[in-house]
């Protein structure tokens, strides 16, 4: 009898020191599982970021960033980090096409002038507004000769 309670004593002994082990090991492979799962996550995420985690700004914020495995929080990151904005991929070509032709539309805008003459009020206002001191007075100087005359 006192063979059966010993081994009976010993094998609880073991299944308790069995228990929290199973338990560690677990734990271990639950969070071996979530990071490859985060890692998956985060590398899509950068992939619909425009960011290449291999070189350049990408890999640095590769290694600095630890927010939510979305597009967004990185990109929300990288802008308040390093004021980086993105533009468009060359994978979308519709996309890029459209870059350039604002970008080409943006530098016409700047260069183009108005051909007809505005009126004198209008380049008065336009000049206060720009606040082209020069111009706005040689319209005014003009405008009272006109009067006193």
């Amino acid at each position: 009898m006192t063979d059966e309670a010993t081994t009976e004593t010993i094998s609880d002994e073991t299944a308790e020191v069995d228990g929290p082990r199973q338990l560690r090991d677990a734990l271990k492979r639950s969070q071996a599982n979530e990071a490859r799962l985060t890692k998956q996550l985060m590398g899509s995420a950068y992939t619909e970021a425009g960011l290449d985690t291999e070189s350049g700004l990408g890999k640095a914020i590769a290694k600095e960033y630890k927010g939510e495995p979305t597009s967004e929080g990185i990109l929300e990151y990288a802008l308040e980090e390093y004021g980086y904005t993105p533009t468009a991929t060359p994978d979308n070509e519709h996309a890029a096409k459209i870059v350039d032709e604002t970008k080409k539309l943006d530098g016409v805008q700047t260069v183009s002038t108005s051909t007809v003459p505005l009126p004198e009020g209008d380049a008065l206002r336009q000049a206060s507004k720009d606040g082209d001191l020069r111009t706005a007075g040689a319209i005014k100087a003009a405008q009272l000769r006109r009067k006193l005359q």
